[in-house]
């Protein structure tokens, strides 16, 4: 190192000389910069953000990158997806450390999400009458709001159910039934009901007995009417006795 006369280094020298000026040597080492930008910043819930790190690293690289999202979620990736399940107004920071220093950006009411629209529930079913067993298909009609419909909830009335979105039931007893639908979206659930929606009948069962069934001629034969209703009353009969005679009375005499 080269000296002067008086046998001093020559740099102690000059570091003596600015120190007595007043004068005080620059650190070159910087800090980072936090900075950042999300898309969208308003919507409906649930609303998915892609947030974006701006950030200046400084003189060397960034080292730890925390997110936090205002509704108590954090995030240490370097451009984050995140969703927003619920309304609200959310505070978004994003803290950097490097060896060289830290920095936090925090800003307020970054992040607004407006309440989600609720599905509406709604469905058609096809045939809605006719004799047991009946086979009913039923379609899905509802219109989901905001987000998509996740789920579906079936009740036939007969103490059957289902999740399926366009189920097919079969209905084994005679009755009038009320069906149910309940959907699942983001915003809520939705259920809508349909009094009397379904009726299934049975159809009568012919049966009778005739005494005597022989003898000689002219033979008069009694016939009894042994019919079961099934779901709604008799309300008419017609024999045919096969000599061409015919009868529209319950039980005749032929």
């Amino acid at each position: 190192m080269p000296r002067n006369r008086s046998g001093l280094p020559i740099a102690l020298l000059a570091l003596a000389a600015i120190a007595q000026s007043g004068c005080f040597l620059l650190d070159p080492r910087v800090g980072p910069e936090a900075d950042f930008d999300a898309d969208p910043h308003t919507g409906r819930a649930p609303l998915e953000v892609q947030f974006t790190d701006r950030s200046d690293s400084g003189t060397s690289p960034i080292t730890e990158r925390t997110w936090s999202f205002g509704d108590g979620s954090t995030s240490s990736e370097l451009n984050p997806l995140h969703l927003y399940p619920a309304a609200g107004s959310y505070t978004v920071s994003l803290r950097l450390r490097t060896k060289d220093g830290t920095d936090l950006e925090e800003r307020a009411a970054f992040i607004v999400v407006a309440p989600g629209v609720r599905a509406a529930a709604e469905f058609q079913a096809a045939p809605r009458s006719g004799e047991k067993p009946l086979s009913v298909q039923f379609t899905d009609q509802s219109t989901p709001g905001t987000g998509t419909i996740t789920s579906w909830s079936w009740s036939f009335g007969d103490g059957q159910t289902s999740t399926a979105k366009d189920p097919v039931h079969v209905y084994q007893s005679d009755g009038t039934y009320d069906v149910s639908l309940t959907v699942q979206s983001p915003a809520g659930t939705a259920t809508t009901t349909k009094s009397d929606y379904i009726v299934v009948s049975s159809a009568p069962a012919a049966a009778f007995t005739g005494s005597p069934r022989s003898g000689f001629t002219p033979l008069s034969v009694q016939f009894i009417d042994q019919s079961t209703a099934g779901s709604s009353p008799i309300t008419s009969w017609a024999w045919s006795f096969g000599d061409g005679g015919a009868s529209a009375v319950q039980s005749p005499s032929h």
